[in-house]
């Protein structure tokens, strides 16, 4: 996949709206992500290989702007389920709005071959 490619792929995930609106969260969103995360948290010390618990903590995280602390989760996610199409797409998204093309490009590649 091309830089272009994965480009086009994010963007017709996420409007510039969408995008514009995650800049400045809402107080209340803000913090029923974190009591989400918190949540998550528990469901994971109870069983470290919850797979839906470390795609949403991944996705709160990018919610949050913690994106370094998305990716970390998408990862174990991965860990869990080599073949999760979602937690490689989002780990691409997140590493994509990173700037960080190379990576997400792969993230994306792997995604498409999960599930071409």
């Amino acid at each position: 996949m091309s830089i272009t490619g994965a480009k086009q792929l994010v963007d017709t995930s996420s409007s510039s709206s969408n995008s514009d609106n995650m800049r400045t969260l809402d107080p209340a969103l803000k913090n029923s992500i974190e009591k989400q995360l918190k949540e998550q948290d528990e469901a994971l010390r109870i069983n470290p290989l919850d797979l839906e618990a470390w795609k949403f903590k991944g996705f709160d995280l990018a919610m949050l702007h913690r994106s370094d602390e998305a990716i970390i989760a998408y990862d174990q996610a991965i860990k869990v389920n080599l073949q999760d199409l979602d937690a490689w797409y989002y780990k691409g998204v997140t590493l994509y709005r990173l700037n960080k093309d190379e990576d997400a490009i792969k993230a994306f590649d792997k995604a498409i071959e999960v599930d071409p």
